[in-house]
This record gives C-alpha cells, sequence and structure tokens, in this order.
C-alpha cells in the first residue's frame, strides 16, 4: 500500500520541481528583456518563501522602481542561496532611493563588514556626502529663519520705541 503511494506522491513533487523551474526561467527570461512586471508575476505564481525568489522579486521590483516593495522582498531574502554582501549593498541602494540615507549607510556599512568593494565603498561615501551636505543646508536654514526672526522683532521693537516717542510728544504739546 506504501508503496503505491509514494508512486503516485513522488511523481507530483518532481512535476512541480519541473514546473517550478520553468517558471523560474520564465521569470529570469522576463527580467532579461525589461518584463519585469512579468516576472513578478511569474515569480509570486511559485508562492515561494525562499531566500532565492524573494531577492528575484525584489531584483524586479527595484528595477521596476517600486523600491518600497524591493526593500520588503530584500530583508526577506537573508539566507541559503543569496549573498548577504550583495543583499546588504540592495538594501542600501533601495534606501538610497527612498531618500533614507542614514539606513542606506548603516546597510553599506554592514555589506563593506563583510566584503570590501568599490562599489559599495562609493555608494557609502555618496550617502555620506549626500546626508552631510542636507545637514548643513538644513542647518542654513534653521539659522536665516532665526535671523528674519530677529529681524522682524527689532523692527516691531523699533516700531514701539516710534510709537511711544510720538505719544511723548502729543503728551508734552
Amino acid at each position: 500500500m506504501i508503496r503505491w503511494i509514494l508512486l503516485f506522491i513522488v511523481p507530483i513533487f518532481l512535476s512541480a520541481g519541473f514546473n517550478d523551474y520553468k517558471v523560474i526561467q520564465e521569470a529570469q527570461q522576463a527580467y532579461r528583456d525589461g518584463k519585469y512586471d512579468k516576472s513578478i508575476a511569474l515569480l509570486k505564481k511559485l508562492n515561494r518563501d525562499t531566500p532565492d525568489v524573494n531577492y528575484d522579486l525584489a531584483e524586479a521590483f527595484y528595477k521596476k522602481g517600486e523600491y518600497k516593495e524591493a526593500l520588503k522582498y530584500y530583508k526577506r531574502a537573508k539566507g541559503e542561496g543569496v549573498n548577504e554582501h550583495d543583499r546588504l549593498h540592495d538594501i542600501g541602494n533601495s534606501y538610497f532611493k527612498l531618500n533614507r540615507l542614514k539606513d542606506a549607510i548603516k546597510a553599506y556599512e554592514k555589506a563593506l563588514k563583510i566584503a570590501e568593494d568599490k562599489d559599495t565603498r562609493y555608494n557609502l561615501e555618496l550617502a555620506k556626502k549626500i546626508l552631510k551636505k542636507r545637514q548643513e543646508q538644513k542647518k542654513k536654514k534653521e539659522q536665516q529663519k532665526q535671523q528674519k526672526q530677529q529681524k522682524q522683532q527689532k523692527k516691531k521693537q523699533d516700531k514701539q520705541k516710534q510709537q511711544k516717542k510720538e505719544q511723548n510728544k502729543q503728551k508734552q504739546n
């Protein structure tokens, strides 16, 4: 009896594996052709929450410009079959595209702890440079705002002094 069950179940698993392989191949071809929506649909059709499938989904979403979705799948892609340095580098890129520079910097730094490479180093330095520039611009704007408020305060005080002088003149007359 058990033999008959095994004879029935094993071909189903083999067939599912072969079908998955075909779907993955088709999804990869769609990706290479720039058909990211098709690639995403095919990969989701697999209904497999594995690091490699999640990484492929992340890549397609990234290429499509959907960085939040890409980030979601990059985070889920941790595990066997996915290069951790590349995954962290790509997480950094996704954060960078979302203008979350502090998070991008953290991801790039983690990637560089695993392996040094010029692209990740360049992205890290660029993110730091842009963040510093933004912080300096923010500080400058705050200083300008304070100066403007001080000028307005001084104008108000000068106006009040002028009004008091006029009131005093009127009292004297």
